[in-house]
C-alpha cells in the first residue's frame, strides 16, 4: 500500500516539474532547441531525489 502511494506522489511531483519547467521556459523566453537539454536535467534531478526518499523510507 505504501509503495502504490509513493508511485502515486512520484508521478504527481514529476508531472508538476515538468508543467512548473515550461512556464519557465515560456516566460523567460528560451529557445527551443535549449528546452530538451533542461528538461532533462530537471527530470534527471527529480527522479534522484525521488530515489533518494524511496531509498531512506523503505532501508532506513
Amino acid at each position: 500500500m505504501v509503495l502504490l502511494l509513493f508511485i502515486l506522489f512520484a508521478i504527481f511531483i514529476i508531472y508538476l516539474f515538468n508543467y512548473l519547467t515550461n512556464e519557465l521556459c515560456t516566460k523567460k523566453s528560451i529557445p527551443k532547441e535549449r528546452h530538451e537539454l533542461i528538461f532533462k536535467r530537471v527530470n534527471v534531478s527529480i527522479l534522484l531525489l525521488l530515489m533518494s526518499s524511496y531509498y531512506e523510507l523503505f532501508f532506513y
